[in-house]
This record gives C-alpha cells, sequence and structure tokens, in this order.
C-alpha cells in the first residue's frame, strides 16, 4: 500500500508542476515520472562548525546540517499542501548576507533592533542561523516538514553552542507558513522560493486579514519570486526593488544548484491609500 500512496502522490505532484502533456511523455517515453532527481550534494563549509572544521576527517557528529538537495515530491507528505511545496535547497552564507546588507539600504522605516526575522519555508534552518549574526529583536523560522523542522531546531541548538556571542531569541515552528502569526513588532518575512503561488496568494490573503489595508511595518524579501506578479498586483503592498543578489566564488562552486543570476524581490507594506499615490514602483539600485 505504501508503495501506491507514493505513485499516487508522485502522479498529483507531477501534474501539479509540469502538467498532464508532460507527465504522460515521461510515463509513455521513460516509464517513469518527471519528479526532480535526488543530487548527491557536497557538505557546504558552512556546516563544518568551529568544533569539527580541524579534525580531520570532520566529525560529522560535531557538524550542522544544512547542505543538500531534496525534491519537493519527498516533502511535507500527509499535508494538504503538500502538492505546493518547492524543493528544498539552502541559499549560499555570501548571499544572505548580501541580501541583508542590500535591505538594509533600502532602509527599513524602523531601527533593526526593532524587527523579528520570519523565514517562511525555513527548511534545515540556515538562513534562521546566519539572521542571528544580526541585532534583529527575534527571529522565527516556519517550516511545514516535519522532518526539516526537527533538523532546523537541532542545527539551532548547535548553532547557539559555537557562537561566541549571545543570541537573539530564536525559535524553529513546525507549521504551515501561510498562516503565520505575526509577532506585532515590525517584521521582515523572508521567502527562499518555498512555495507553489497558490500557497504565495493565501499567504498575502493571510496578511491583509492580519494587517487590514494600514501601512504596517512589514518588508517581504522574496527570493527567485516565481509569484512575483501577485505582489505587484496586491493593493497594499509596494515593490521597492528587484535584483540580483552577489554571491561569492566559493558558495557559487559549493551549491551546484545556484544560479548566479538569481533575483530577488522586495516589497513594503504602505496600504492602499499610500499605493495608490503611488504612481509607479520604485526601483532602488
Amino acid at each position: 500500500m505504501s508503495h501506491l500512496r507514493n505513485a499516487l502522490f508522485q502522479t498529483r505532484w507531477s501534474l501539479r508542476h509540469y502538467g498532464l502533456r508532460t507527465t504522460l511523455k515521461s510515463v509513455l517515453t521513460h516509464h517513469r515520472l518527471p519528479v526532480p532527481p535526488s543530487l548527491s550534494y557536497p557538505t557546504h563549509p558552512f556546516d563544518l562548525s568551529p568544533g569539527s572544521v580541524s579534525a580531520t576527517p570532520p566529525d560529522p557528529y560535531n557538524q550542522l546540517d544544512t547542505s543538500g538537495f531534496i525534491p519537493a515530491h519527498q516533502l511535507a507528505r500527509g499535508n494538504s499542501q503538500s502538492l505546493n511545496t518547492t524543493a528544498y535547497h539552502a541559499i549560499p552564507p555570501s548571499r544572505f548576507r548580501s541580501l541583508m546588507a542590500r535591505w538594509i539600504a533600502t532602509p527599513p522605516i524602523e531601527p533593526l533592533s526593532r524587527y523579528t526575522f520570519i523565514d517562511l519555508g525555513c527548511g534545515k534552518g540556515r538562513a534562521v542561523l546566519l539572521a542571528t549574526q544580526l541585532p534583529f529583536l527575534s527571529i522565527l523560522g516556519i517550516e511545514l516538514d516535519s522532518t526539516l523542522a526537527r533538523i532546523a531546531a537541532q542545527n539551532l541548538t548547535h548553532w547557539q553552542h559555537t557562537q561566541p556571542h549571545p543570541l537573539p531569541p530564536t525559535r524553529i515552528l513546525c507549521d504551515d507558513a501561510a498562516a503565520v502569526a505575526l509577532p506585532g513588532t515590525p517584521c521582515v518575512l523572508y521567502l527562499y522560493n518555498p512555495f507553489h503561488p497558490t500557497v504565495v496568494a493565501q499567504l498575502l490573503d493571510h496578511l491583509r486579514l492580519t494587517l487590514g489595508d494600514k501601512p504596517a511595518p512589514l518588508d517581504i524579501l522574496y527570493f527567485t519570486p516565481a509569484a512575483g506578479s501577485l505582489f505587484a498586483a496586491h493593493p497594499c503592498l509596494q515593490h521597492l526593488w528587484t535584483e540580483s543578489i552577489p554571491i561569492s566564488a566559493a558558495d557559487a562552486a559549493a551549491e551546484p544548484i545556484t544560479d548566479v543570476q538569481d533575483l530577488c524581490s522586495a516589497y513594503r507594506w504602505v496600504g492602499t491609500s499610500a499605493k495608490l499615490s503611488v504612481t509607479s514602483p520604485t526601483n532602488i539600485s
């Protein structure tokens, strides 16, 4: 029965992401469904914690686990949102730091120390860990897949024990990111293309129910903005910029699936009245 359930799920996932024509062509031609293959990823140097860098070979029990690639059809099974997930792979550290520097230069409307950083679809938690190196008020990672959420929590515990300074209050939550409970502080929502546009639409509806049509101290950083049109058309969001975020040569070599030309878009919740007064999106270069 488990093989049958797996085949049915892969069929539904393939139809969702590739369509009927490609699914049938793959089955008839290759006798398999067109699901993304698992890639054999090397361990990223980021995962070698201070306690294991000097080990020869590195001690697998004394390092982080944020590397790898996991196809979407293997994630969040049994959840109503399982068909709307995307594959897991983590943002390269240099790109995340460049992204944060770019956002801070925008700048935010409040001091950084007042913001809560929220990673929607945090995976194994690499961005959450990197965010702890900035003076945020607090940090939250939300992940639908229970296995990834557990790994992220383990990574956070290990990270806390290896850092030289206390971290901002940080936690991992296994939950639906589209129904995120905002903490009542200024927030920056970070999305590394974690789910299908269907879930993005649900998230935007949820934010409007939560915040209403008035301005709010909320910025959104959306990497590889596959559903960018939903943000652009939203009556309460102002487009701040869309840019390619720099990545180091070492990170590009260590992350085989990373595209150096990937874009990130930044948006701000300005409310309906403020957006009506803006004649065109602002692109800050």
